[in-house]
């Protein structure tokens, strides 16, 4: 489980516990790290935010802007938070599922790579081939286009999820 994953599974478990009001950002995450001081260090302080961002950009956390500093209050139930772990879950499955894919289409052009230099070998050795091979190697070479077009269709479903 990557970490990120893991500081929003943290961090909606946390939520899920409690409701607030009127709480600035650094109370929230003050006591989000004193309940998992794993996510103390500055490196997650905008991933904390972001999340914390995130959830207010769907109605779940809404924020009172009319001071110079912002408070955040909850707007929940706890089953919404817990939805979203699910969610969540849900999203590291598919990810791992594609890049399983990203991998199997990686192979996929190095064998056709392969195959297309084994055939340019044959064309040396079997010159009354030539126009049969050259056939192959441009239907191979079409098979590479299209599974580059799949690999990049992967990548931005990953950047996506």
């Amino acid at each position: 489980m990557s970490t990120n994953h893991q500081l929003k599974n943290c961090l909606f478990d946390f939520l899920s516990n409690r409701t607030f009001s009127g709480y600035e950002f650094k109370d929230l995450r003050t006591l989000f790290i004193s309940q998992y001081p794993e996510f103390s260090a500055k490196k997650y302080y905008a991933k904390i935010y972001q999340t914390i961002r995130e959830l207010a950009s769907i109605n779940l956390i809404s924020i009172d802007s009319r001071t110079c500093t912002y408070k955040y209050s909850s707007n929940y139930d706890r089953i919404d938070i817990l939805d979203l772990i699910t969610i969540n879950a849900f999203n590291c499955d598919i990810k791992t599922d594609l890049a399983v894919e990203n991998d199997r289409v990686i192979s996929e052009i190095k064998k056709i790579n392969n195959e297309i230099s084994i055939y340019q070998s044959y064309l040396q050795r079997f010159p009354t081939l030539s126009e049969i091979i050259r056939n192959l190697v441009k239907i191979k070479e079409k098979e590479i286009g299209l599974l580059k077009c799949e690999l990049t269709a992967i990548k931005n479903m990953i950047e996506a999820c």
